[in-house]
Protein backbone atom coordinates (compact mmCIF):
# COMPACT_ATOMS: atom_id res chain seq x y z
CA UNK A 1 0.00 0.00 0.00
CA UNK A 2 1.35 3.56 -0.84
CA UNK A 3 1.45 6.10 1.70
CA UNK A 4 -1.47 8.23 2.02
CA UNK A 5 0.96 11.54 3.05
CA UNK A 6 3.33 10.76 -0.16
CA UNK A 7 0.17 11.02 -2.36
CA UNK A 8 -1.32 13.54 -1.26
CA UNK A 9 2.34 15.52 -1.81
CA UNK A 10 1.94 14.08 -5.60
CA UNK A 11 0.95 16.96 -7.95
CA UNK A 12 -1.81 15.10 -9.88
CA UNK A 13 -3.49 13.77 -6.68
CA UNK A 14 -4.26 17.38 -5.74
CA UNK A 15 -5.04 18.01 -8.58
CA UNK A 16 -7.71 15.13 -8.75
CA UNK A 17 -8.67 15.96 -5.41
CA UNK A 18 -8.93 19.86 -6.63
CA UNK A 19 -11.24 18.53 -9.44
CA UNK A 20 -13.02 16.39 -7.16
CA UNK A 21 -14.14 19.35 -5.12
CA UNK A 22 -14.77 21.96 -8.08
CA UNK A 23 -17.09 19.16 -9.58
CA UNK A 24 -19.46 19.81 -6.26
CA UNK A 25 -21.96 21.29 -8.46
CA UNK A 26 -22.25 19.01 -11.16
CA UNK A 27 -22.59 15.94 -8.65
CA UNK A 28 -25.83 17.66 -7.61
CA UNK A 29 -26.73 18.87 -11.14
CA UNK A 30 -26.32 14.83 -12.29
CA UNK A 31 -27.74 13.78 -8.78
CA UNK A 32 -31.23 15.54 -9.53
CA UNK A 33 -31.42 14.48 -13.12
CA UNK A 34 -30.78 10.53 -12.58
CA UNK A 35 -33.27 10.96 -9.29
CA UNK A 36 -35.87 11.26 -11.81
CA UNK A 37 -35.26 8.11 -13.60
CA UNK A 38 -37.34 5.46 -12.38
CA UNK A 39 -35.73 2.48 -11.73
CA UNK A 40 -37.42 0.25 -9.15
CA UNK A 41 -35.37 -3.06 -8.04
CA UNK A 42 -35.50 -5.65 -10.97
CA UNK A 43 -36.57 -2.88 -13.39
CA UNK A 44 -33.35 -0.78 -13.54
CA UNK A 45 -33.25 -0.72 -17.70
CA UNK A 46 -33.37 3.24 -18.34
CA UNK A 47 -31.44 4.24 -16.05
CA UNK A 48 -28.50 1.81 -16.44
CA UNK A 49 -28.62 2.92 -20.48
CA UNK A 50 -28.27 6.50 -18.46
CA UNK A 51 -25.25 5.39 -16.32
CA UNK A 52 -23.73 3.86 -19.74
CA UNK A 53 -24.19 7.06 -21.59
CA UNK A 54 -23.01 9.64 -19.24
CA UNK A 55 -19.48 7.16 -19.04
CA UNK A 56 -19.42 6.96 -22.89
CA UNK A 57 -19.52 10.70 -23.17
CA UNK A 58 -16.63 11.20 -20.61
CA UNK A 59 -14.62 8.67 -22.99
CA UNK A 60 -14.79 5.58 -21.54
CA UNK A 61 -15.99 2.11 -22.95
CA UNK A 62 -18.70 0.97 -20.35
CA UNK A 63 -19.78 -2.35 -20.47
CA UNK A 64 -23.33 -3.78 -19.81
CA UNK A 65 -23.67 -7.31 -18.39
CA UNK A 66 -26.42 -9.98 -18.96
CA UNK A 67 -28.16 -8.45 -15.64
CA UNK A 68 -27.89 -4.57 -16.21
CA UNK A 69 -24.67 -3.48 -14.08
CA UNK A 70 -22.67 -1.05 -15.91
CA UNK A 71 -18.76 -0.89 -15.04
CA UNK A 72 -16.18 1.27 -16.63
CA UNK A 73 -12.49 0.21 -16.26
CA UNK A 74 -9.43 2.22 -15.62
CA UNK A 75 -6.07 0.09 -15.83
CA UNK A 76 -3.69 0.42 -13.33
CA UNK A 77 -0.12 1.14 -13.58
CA UNK A 78 1.39 -2.10 -11.76
CA UNK A 79 0.41 -4.76 -14.27
CA UNK A 80 0.46 -7.45 -11.26
CA UNK A 81 -1.90 -5.06 -8.84
CA UNK A 82 -5.03 -6.09 -8.06
CA UNK A 83 -8.08 -5.33 -9.31
CA UNK A 84 -10.85 -3.01 -6.83
CA UNK A 85 -14.40 -1.89 -7.67
CA UNK A 86 -16.11 1.12 -6.61
CA UNK A 87 -20.00 0.79 -7.14
CA UNK A 88 -23.19 2.76 -6.13
CA UNK A 89 -26.60 1.19 -6.66
CA UNK A 90 -28.93 2.06 -9.55
CA UNK A 91 -32.48 0.83 -8.53
CA UNK A 92 -34.55 2.26 -5.93
CA UNK A 93 -37.20 0.66 -3.37
CA UNK A 94 -39.87 2.85 -5.31
CA UNK A 95 -42.12 1.39 -8.02
CA UNK A 96 -42.42 2.74 -11.47
CA UNK A 97 -45.99 3.91 -10.74
CA UNK A 98 -44.69 6.69 -8.42
CA UNK A 99 -44.08 10.41 -9.56
CA UNK A 100 -40.54 11.39 -9.58
CA UNK A 101 -40.14 15.21 -8.98
CA UNK A 102 -37.75 17.03 -7.50
CA UNK A 103 -38.58 20.00 -4.96
CA UNK A 104 -36.32 22.05 -3.28
CA UNK A 105 -37.48 24.39 -0.39
CA UNK A 106 -34.81 26.03 2.12
CA UNK A 107 -31.92 24.20 1.47
CA UNK A 108 -33.11 21.01 0.91
CA UNK A 109 -33.80 18.82 -1.89
CA UNK A 110 -37.07 16.62 -1.89
CA UNK A 111 -37.74 13.61 -4.29
CA UNK A 112 -38.26 9.59 -3.45
CA UNK A 113 -34.53 7.96 -4.30
CA UNK A 114 -32.57 11.28 -3.95
CA UNK A 115 -29.82 9.96 -1.67
CA UNK A 116 -30.46 5.95 -1.88
CA UNK A 117 -28.32 5.79 -3.75
CA UNK A 118 -28.60 7.89 -6.50
CA UNK A 119 -26.06 10.65 -4.28
CA UNK A 120 -23.37 7.70 -4.94
CA UNK A 121 -23.65 7.41 -8.44
CA UNK A 122 -23.21 10.93 -9.22
CA UNK A 123 -20.15 10.53 -6.74
CA UNK A 124 -19.29 7.60 -9.08
CA UNK A 125 -19.61 9.42 -12.36
CA UNK A 126 -17.63 12.27 -10.69
CA UNK A 127 -14.82 9.85 -9.74
CA UNK A 128 -14.22 8.63 -13.52
CA UNK A 129 -14.63 12.22 -14.39
CA UNK A 130 -11.72 13.17 -11.92
CA UNK A 131 -9.26 10.30 -13.13
CA UNK A 132 -10.02 11.17 -17.10
CA UNK A 133 -9.64 15.01 -16.50
CA UNK A 134 -6.64 15.15 -14.87
CA UNK A 135 -5.08 12.10 -16.31
CA UNK A 136 -4.59 10.81 -12.95
CA UNK A 137 -3.85 6.85 -12.95
CA UNK A 138 -3.90 4.14 -9.97
CA UNK A 139 -2.08 1.47 -8.85
CA UNK A 140 -4.56 -0.69 -9.01
CA UNK A 141 -7.11 -1.52 -11.92
CA UNK A 142 -9.93 0.41 -11.14
CA UNK A 143 -13.48 -0.58 -12.17
CA UNK A 144 -16.28 2.46 -11.28
CA UNK A 145 -19.55 1.08 -11.56
CA UNK A 146 -23.04 1.12 -11.20
CA UNK A 147 -25.02 -2.09 -10.05
CA UNK A 148 -28.33 -3.38 -10.17
CA UNK A 149 -30.59 -5.18 -7.61
CA UNK A 150 -29.14 -4.11 -4.05
CA UNK A 151 -32.85 -3.03 -2.74
CA UNK A 152 -35.47 -5.50 -1.17
CA UNK A 153 -36.86 -8.25 -4.19
CA UNK A 154 -33.53 -7.41 -5.98
CA UNK A 155 -31.79 -9.70 -3.68
CA UNK A 156 -27.91 -7.94 -4.49
CA UNK A 157 -28.66 -10.03 -8.15
CA UNK A 158 -25.89 -7.43 -9.38
CA UNK A 159 -23.43 -8.12 -6.86
CA UNK A 160 -24.09 -11.63 -7.30
CA UNK A 161 -23.29 -11.55 -11.20
CA UNK A 162 -20.30 -9.05 -11.02
CA UNK A 163 -18.29 -11.33 -8.66
CA UNK A 164 -18.87 -14.65 -10.60
CA UNK A 165 -18.03 -12.88 -13.74
CA UNK A 166 -15.01 -10.89 -12.60
CA UNK A 167 -11.98 -11.15 -10.32
CA UNK A 168 -12.89 -8.48 -7.97
CA UNK A 169 -10.02 -8.14 -5.11
CA UNK A 170 -11.10 -5.60 -2.98
CA UNK A 171 -15.06 -3.59 -3.37
CA UNK A 172 -15.93 -0.41 -1.75
CA UNK A 173 -20.05 0.49 -1.88
CA UNK A 174 -21.43 4.34 -1.49
CA UNK A 175 -24.36 3.68 0.64
CA UNK A 176 -26.32 4.92 3.56
CA UNK A 177 -25.93 8.14 4.96
CA UNK A 178 -23.50 9.82 7.19
CA UNK A 179 -19.58 10.49 7.40
CA UNK A 180 -16.45 8.91 8.80
CA UNK A 181 -18.14 5.70 9.10
CA UNK A 182 -17.26 1.95 7.15
CA UNK A 183 -19.83 -0.63 7.29
CA UNK A 184 -17.88 -3.78 7.23
CA UNK A 185 -19.79 -6.91 8.53
CA UNK A 186 -22.89 -8.68 6.69
CA UNK A 187 -26.71 -9.04 7.88
CA UNK A 188 -27.76 -11.76 6.04
CA UNK A 189 -31.63 -12.32 5.60
CA UNK A 190 -33.86 -14.94 4.02
CA UNK A 191 -37.23 -13.90 2.08
CA UNK A 192 -39.36 -16.46 1.13
CA UNK A 193 -43.46 -15.97 -0.54
CA UNK A 194 -45.26 -18.63 2.14
CA UNK A 195 -48.89 -19.70 -0.01
CA UNK A 196 -51.92 -21.62 1.25
CA UNK A 197 -54.06 -23.00 -1.01
CA UNK A 198 -57.54 -25.18 -0.76
CA UNK A 199 -60.53 -25.72 -2.98
CA UNK A 200 -62.50 -22.71 -1.42
CA UNK A 201 -66.63 -21.68 -1.31
CA UNK A 202 -69.18 -19.45 -0.12
CA UNK A 203 -68.57 -18.41 3.34
CA UNK A 204 -72.07 -20.07 4.24
CA UNK A 205 -72.89 -22.51 2.07
CA UNK A 206 -69.34 -24.57 1.98
CA UNK A 207 -68.93 -23.78 5.63
CA UNK A 208 -66.41 -26.11 7.58
CA UNK A 209 -64.15 -26.65 4.84
CA UNK A 210 -60.38 -25.29 6.11
CA UNK A 211 -59.24 -21.84 4.98
CA UNK A 212 -56.06 -21.05 3.81
CA UNK A 213 -56.40 -17.12 5.01
CA UNK A 214 -57.23 -18.95 8.76
CA UNK A 215 -54.03 -21.09 7.99
CA UNK A 216 -51.83 -18.39 6.91
CA UNK A 217 -53.27 -16.62 10.59
CA UNK A 218 -52.22 -19.74 12.58
CA UNK A 219 -48.77 -19.49 11.25
CA UNK A 220 -48.46 -15.54 11.77
CA UNK A 221 -49.72 -15.85 15.57
CA UNK A 222 -47.05 -18.17 16.05
CA UNK A 223 -44.18 -16.71 14.23
CA UNK A 224 -45.45 -13.37 16.25
CA UNK A 225 -44.69 -15.30 19.36
CA UNK A 226 -40.90 -15.86 18.79
CA UNK A 227 -38.61 -13.03 20.27
CA UNK A 228 -34.99 -13.62 17.73
CA UNK A 229 -32.08 -12.30 19.55
CA UNK A 230 -30.09 -9.06 20.38
CA UNK A 231 -26.79 -10.36 20.26
CA UNK A 232 -25.86 -11.45 17.52
CA UNK A 233 -29.21 -9.10 16.25
CA UNK A 234 -31.55 -11.60 14.76
CA UNK A 235 -34.88 -10.29 13.49
CA UNK A 236 -38.01 -11.70 11.49
CA UNK A 237 -41.02 -9.60 10.27
CA UNK A 238 -44.08 -11.14 7.88
CA UNK A 239 -44.07 -7.73 5.88
CA UNK A 240 -47.17 -8.26 3.34
CA UNK A 241 -50.32 -10.72 3.54
CA UNK A 242 -52.55 -11.22 0.40
CA UNK A 243 -55.20 -13.17 -0.68
CA UNK A 244 -58.99 -13.74 -1.27
CA UNK A 245 -62.12 -12.99 -2.98
CA UNK A 246 -64.74 -11.31 -1.27
CA UNK A 247 -66.10 -11.01 2.41
CA UNK A 248 -68.39 -13.83 1.98
CA UNK A 249 -65.88 -16.25 -0.31
CA UNK A 250 -63.66 -19.10 1.29
CA UNK A 251 -60.53 -18.37 -0.10
CA UNK A 252 -58.91 -20.21 -2.66
CA UNK A 253 -55.11 -19.01 -2.42
CA UNK A 254 -53.33 -16.99 0.13
CA UNK A 255 -49.73 -15.71 0.69
CA UNK A 256 -47.74 -13.91 3.18
CA UNK A 257 -44.02 -12.44 2.63
CA UNK A 258 -41.60 -13.15 5.38
CA UNK A 259 -37.73 -11.56 6.05
CA UNK A 260 -35.74 -13.10 8.37
CA UNK A 261 -32.17 -11.55 9.09
CA UNK A 262 -29.26 -12.16 11.74
CA UNK A 263 -25.58 -10.56 11.75
CA UNK A 264 -24.80 -14.41 11.88
CA UNK A 265 -25.29 -17.00 9.73
CA UNK A 266 -25.72 -20.15 12.31
CA UNK A 267 -28.67 -18.10 14.20
CA UNK A 268 -30.11 -17.16 10.53
CA UNK A 269 -30.07 -20.77 9.53
CA UNK A 270 -31.35 -21.44 12.64
CA UNK A 271 -34.70 -18.98 13.22
CA UNK A 272 -35.46 -19.27 9.02
CA UNK A 273 -35.54 -23.28 10.00
CA UNK A 274 -37.98 -22.76 13.16
CA UNK A 275 -40.33 -20.76 10.73
CA UNK A 276 -40.40 -22.92 8.31
CA UNK A 277 -41.33 -25.62 10.40
CA UNK A 278 -44.02 -22.70 11.96
CA UNK A 279 -45.73 -22.40 8.11
CA UNK A 280 -45.94 -26.07 8.03
CA UNK A 281 -47.72 -27.04 10.84
CA UNK A 282 -50.50 -24.03 11.02
CA UNK A 283 -51.56 -25.66 7.63
CA UNK A 284 -51.86 -28.97 9.26
CA UNK A 285 -53.45 -27.67 12.25
CA UNK A 286 -55.91 -25.96 9.94
CA UNK A 287 -56.56 -29.00 7.93
CA UNK A 288 -57.38 -30.77 11.46
CA UNK A 289 -59.84 -28.77 12.98
CA UNK A 290 -62.26 -28.50 10.29
CA UNK A 291 -61.57 -32.62 9.92
CA UNK A 292 -63.15 -32.33 6.08
CA UNK A 293 -61.92 -34.40 3.28
CA UNK A 294 -60.78 -30.54 1.78
CA UNK A 295 -57.36 -29.84 3.64
CA UNK A 296 -54.73 -26.99 2.84
CA UNK A 297 -51.64 -27.27 0.94
CA UNK A 298 -48.77 -24.80 1.69
CA UNK A 299 -46.21 -24.29 -0.60
CA UNK A 300 -42.66 -22.73 0.18
CA UNK A 301 -40.70 -20.68 -2.50
CA UNK A 302 -37.16 -18.49 -1.40
CA UNK A 303 -37.02 -14.95 -3.09
CA UNK A 304 -34.62 -14.22 -1.55
CA UNK A 305 -30.79 -15.08 0.19
CA UNK A 306 -28.59 -12.26 1.35
CA UNK A 307 -25.62 -14.26 3.17
CA UNK A 308 -24.20 -13.07 5.92
CA UNK A 309 -20.49 -12.27 7.42
CA UNK A 310 -17.82 -10.82 8.74
CA UNK A 311 -14.29 -9.30 8.52
CA UNK A 312 -11.74 -8.38 10.84
CA UNK A 313 -11.93 -4.51 12.21
CA UNK A 314 -8.02 -4.60 12.22
CA UNK A 315 -8.21 -5.74 8.41
CA UNK A 316 -6.97 -4.06 5.19
CA UNK A 317 -10.12 -2.39 4.68
CA UNK A 318 -10.10 -0.87 8.15
CA UNK A 319 -6.51 -0.14 7.84
CA UNK A 320 -6.51 1.74 4.90
CA UNK A 321 -9.78 3.87 5.44
CA UNK A 322 -8.30 4.37 8.77
CA UNK A 323 -5.10 5.85 7.38
CA UNK A 324 -6.47 7.63 4.63
CA UNK A 325 -9.48 9.58 7.28
CA UNK A 326 -6.56 10.38 10.00
CA UNK A 327 -4.32 12.43 6.74
CA UNK A 328 -7.64 14.45 5.79
CA UNK A 329 -8.12 14.82 9.72
CA UNK A 330 -11.23 12.57 10.30
CA UNK A 331 -11.94 9.64 12.35
CA UNK A 332 -12.95 6.60 11.31
CA UNK A 333 -15.83 4.30 12.99
CA UNK A 334 -16.96 1.38 12.19
CA UNK A 335 -20.84 1.49 11.82
CA UNK A 336 -22.91 -1.67 13.39
CA UNK A 337 -23.84 -4.58 10.24
CA UNK A 338 -25.65 -3.81 7.61
CA UNK A 339 -27.62 -5.53 4.86
CA UNK A 340 -25.50 -4.10 1.54
CA UNK A 341 -23.80 -4.69 -1.73
CA UNK A 342 -21.21 -5.89 0.43
CA UNK A 343 -22.92 -9.00 1.50
CA UNK A 344 -21.69 -10.90 -1.30
CA UNK A 345 -17.76 -10.06 -1.09
CA UNK A 346 -17.89 -10.21 2.62
CA UNK A 347 -19.54 -14.12 2.09
CA UNK A 348 -16.41 -14.68 -0.40
CA UNK A 349 -13.79 -12.87 1.93
CA UNK A 350 -13.22 -10.49 -0.21
CA UNK A 351 -12.38 -7.10 1.59
CA UNK A 352 -15.56 -4.82 1.15
CA UNK A 353 -16.41 -2.12 2.77
CA UNK A 354 -19.66 0.71 2.65
CA UNK A 355 -18.48 4.19 2.57
CA UNK A 356 -21.00 6.43 3.62
CA UNK A 357 -22.29 9.93 1.76
CA UNK A 358 -24.30 12.46 1.93
CA UNK A 359 -26.83 13.61 4.41
CA UNK A 360 -30.63 12.44 3.97
CA UNK A 361 -33.68 11.18 5.73
CA UNK A 362 -36.80 9.41 4.82
CA UNK A 363 -34.69 7.74 2.73
CA UNK A 364 -37.35 4.38 2.26
CA UNK A 365 -40.55 7.08 1.94
CA UNK A 366 -41.48 8.51 -0.84
CA UNK A 367 -40.53 12.14 1.00
CA UNK A 368 -36.92 10.95 0.80
CA UNK A 369 -34.73 14.31 1.15
CA UNK A 370 -31.17 15.16 0.51
CA UNK A 371 -30.17 18.38 3.39
CA UNK A 372 -27.80 20.49 3.23
CA UNK A 373 -26.32 20.39 6.57
CA UNK A 374 -26.86 23.21 8.87
CA UNK A 375 -25.97 23.22 12.65
CA UNK A 376 -25.50 25.82 15.42
CA UNK A 377 -22.64 26.94 16.44
CA UNK A 378 -23.03 24.67 19.47
CA UNK A 379 -23.35 21.50 17.18
CA UNK A 380 -20.86 22.51 15.14
CA UNK A 381 -17.89 22.38 17.78
CA UNK A 382 -19.43 19.04 18.88
CA UNK A 383 -18.88 16.95 15.89
CA UNK A 384 -15.94 19.15 14.53
CA UNK A 385 -13.47 17.35 17.79
CA UNK A 386 -12.82 13.98 15.86
CA UNK A 387 -9.98 13.52 18.16
CA UNK A 388 -10.84 15.92 21.44
CA UNK A 389 -14.62 14.57 21.96
CA UNK A 390 -13.99 15.18 26.05
CA UNK A 391 -11.98 18.73 25.46
CA UNK A 392 -13.89 21.67 27.02
CA UNK A 393 -13.60 25.01 25.46
CA UNK A 394 -12.45 28.08 27.46
CA UNK A 395 -14.16 31.28 26.54
CA UNK A 396 -11.93 33.45 28.45
CA UNK A 397 -11.62 37.43 28.45
CA UNK A 398 -8.51 37.39 26.66
CA UNK A 399 -10.20 35.24 23.64
CA UNK A 400 -13.33 37.38 23.82
CA UNK A 401 -11.09 40.41 23.58
CA UNK A 402 -8.87 39.53 20.85
CA UNK A 403 -12.20 38.96 19.03
CA UNK A 404 -14.27 42.16 19.62
CA UNK A 405 -11.47 43.66 18.25
CA UNK A 406 -12.32 41.73 15.10
CA UNK A 407 -15.62 42.83 15.11
CA UNK A 408 -17.26 39.46 15.95
CA UNK A 409 -19.90 38.88 17.91
CA UNK A 410 -22.48 36.67 18.35
CA UNK A 411 -24.96 34.61 21.60
CA UNK A 412 -24.62 31.66 23.46
CA UNK A 413 -23.19 28.32 22.17
CA UNK A 414 -22.61 25.00 23.98
CA UNK A 415 -18.68 23.58 24.41
CA UNK A 416 -18.18 20.15 23.56
CA UNK A 417 -19.52 17.94 26.29
CA UNK A 418 -21.30 20.90 28.11
CA UNK A 419 -24.70 22.82 28.77
CA UNK A 420 -25.83 26.08 26.69
CA UNK A 421 -24.90 29.29 28.51
CA UNK A 422 -27.17 31.95 28.94
CA UNK A 423 -26.98 35.40 28.23
CA UNK A 424 -25.00 37.29 25.85
CA UNK A 425 -21.88 35.21 24.93
CA UNK A 426 -19.03 36.10 22.51
CA UNK A 427 -19.83 33.23 20.26
CA UNK A 428 -16.94 33.76 17.81
CA UNK A 429 -14.49 33.22 20.55
CA UNK A 430 -15.34 29.82 21.53
CA UNK A 431 -14.73 29.12 17.62
CA UNK A 432 -11.54 31.22 17.39
CA UNK A 433 -10.33 29.23 20.59
CA UNK A 434 -11.22 25.74 18.81
CA UNK A 435 -9.11 26.83 16.50
CA UNK A 436 -6.38 28.24 17.89
CA UNK A 437 -6.42 25.25 20.14
CA UNK A 438 -6.09 22.94 17.63
CA UNK A 439 -9.50 21.06 17.95
CA UNK A 440 -10.56 21.55 14.63
CA UNK A 441 -9.01 18.75 12.17
CA UNK A 442 -5.56 20.38 10.65
CA UNK A 443 -6.91 20.42 6.44
CA UNK A 444 -10.04 22.66 6.94
CA UNK A 445 -10.76 26.29 5.73
CA UNK A 446 -12.49 28.54 8.82
CA UNK A 447 -15.47 31.16 7.62
CA UNK A 448 -16.51 33.57 10.39
CA UNK A 449 -19.05 36.22 8.77
CA UNK A 450 -20.50 39.25 10.83
CA UNK A 451 -24.29 39.34 10.85
CA UNK A 452 -24.41 41.59 7.70
CA UNK A 453 -22.48 39.29 5.43
CA UNK A 454 -19.02 40.98 5.71
CA UNK A 455 -16.08 38.66 6.26
CA UNK A 456 -14.41 39.81 9.14
CA UNK A 457 -11.76 36.98 9.58
CA UNK A 458 -10.72 34.27 7.75
CA UNK A 459 -8.04 31.79 8.90
CA UNK A 460 -7.15 29.29 6.40
CA UNK A 461 -5.39 26.19 6.28
CA UNK A 462 -4.60 23.62 3.90
CA UNK A 463 -7.46 22.51 2.40
CA UNK A 464 -7.94 18.60 2.65
CA UNK A 465 -11.48 16.65 1.71
CA UNK A 466 -13.51 18.73 4.51
CA UNK A 467 -14.91 22.13 4.00
CA UNK A 468 -16.17 23.92 7.25
CA UNK A 469 -18.26 27.50 6.80
CA UNK A 470 -18.96 29.35 10.05
CA UNK A 471 -21.39 31.56 9.73
CA UNK A 472 -22.92 34.05 11.58
CA UNK A 473 -26.71 34.99 10.47
CA UNK A 474 -28.43 38.44 10.41
CA UNK A 475 -30.49 37.05 14.35
CA UNK A 476 -26.81 36.66 15.40
CA UNK A 477 -27.22 32.63 15.84
CA UNK A 478 -24.22 30.88 14.21
CA UNK A 479 -25.09 28.45 11.50
CA UNK A 480 -22.56 25.32 10.37
CA UNK A 481 -22.85 23.95 7.13
CA UNK A 482 -20.05 20.86 6.46
CA UNK A 483 -19.66 19.34 3.14
CA UNK A 484 -17.54 16.21 3.38
CA UNK A 485 -17.44 14.37 -0.33
CA UNK A 486 -17.14 10.67 -0.26
CA UNK A 487 -15.91 10.71 -3.52
CA UNK A 488 -12.66 12.38 -2.22
CA UNK A 489 -12.45 9.66 0.76
CA UNK A 490 -12.95 6.82 -1.99
CA UNK A 491 -10.18 8.40 -4.38
CA UNK A 492 -7.74 8.25 -1.81
CA UNK A 493 -8.69 4.74 -0.86
CA UNK A 494 -8.13 3.34 -4.15
CA UNK A 495 -4.52 5.18 -4.55
CA UNK A 496 -3.54 4.00 -1.34
CA UNK A 497 -4.86 0.48 -1.88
Amino acid sequence: MNNVQKLLGEEKVQKALDYLKQDAGNILKEQLEIVTIPAPSNDEGERTEDFARRLREMGYEPVIDKVGNVYAKIPGTDPEGPTVMVAGHLDTVFPRTLPLEVKEKDGVYHCPGICDDTRALAEVLSLARAFKETGLKPRANLLLCGNVGEEGLGDLRGTKELFRTLPIDAFVSLDHWGVEEILLDATGSKRYKITYTAEGGHSFGAFGKPNPIHAMGRAIAAISELHGLKEPKTTFNVGVVSGGTSINSIPCETHMLVDIRSNSAQELEKLESTILDMARKAAQEETDHWKHEDHVNVIIEKIGDRPAGSQPHDGIMAETFSQVMEAMGKTMHISEAGSTDCNVPVSLGVPAAVLRRAHGAALHRSAGRLTRRERTAAQAIEESCFSNRNRRLQTGAKDRKMNKRRGLHGRAVCVPGGQPQSGERDAAAGLTGCLHRGVLPPQCVLYVVSAYGKCTFASVRKTGSCLFHFLLKAEKQIVFRWDISSSITCLMWVLVF
